[in-house]
């Protein structure tokens, strides 16, 4: 393990010993407050999507003022390396964001999800689509080296 693995290491014990959680979803809530830039105590379980037929999503999180929104989609994975069909299936994940018609997504079994893209949609709808900035990210613990 590198010294920056270590220290991830450390950040994810220390963050499932404070909010009680498993390794995986310390891991979840760590590296999504490291993109979103917000604090490990502000993780709204509600953005949390992972499940059955997540489509390789895990959080969606929907950052919105008066005239514009970020929308902060992640995979995140709790290994040591990263997998190029995890990115294709993630591709795919965001066209049911994007793409998929209401009549795709309402069939979809997972509820988080379906939510949140509904919520998106209407985000989208009332700001319109050039006043919404969509980050996406594939975070794992980085290779070995």
């Amino acid at each position: 393990m590198t010294l920056r693995q270590q220290i991830v290491q450390d950040h994810i014990d220390k963050t499932a010993a404070k909010l009680g959680l498993t390794p995986d979803q310390a891991f979840l809530v760590f590296g999504h407050s490291l993109f979103t830039d917000k604090s490990i105590h502000s993780f709204d379980a509600n953005d949390n999507v992972d499940g059955g037929q997540d489509k390789q999503i895990d959080a969606i999180t929907i950052e919105d003022d008066s005239d514009e929104a970020t929308i902060y989609i992640t995979q995140i994975k709790n290994e040591e390396s990263f997998s190029s069909n995890c990115i294709i299936q993630i591709r795919n994940g965001l066209k049911w964001v994007f793409e998929k018609r209401q009549a795709d997504v309402d069939t979809l079994s997972n509820v988080k999800f379906k939510d949140r893209i509904k919520d998106y949609r209407t985000v989208q709808s009332s700001l319109g689509p050039s006043n919404i900035y969509v980050k996406a990210a594939y975070i794992t613990k980085g290779l070995k080296s």
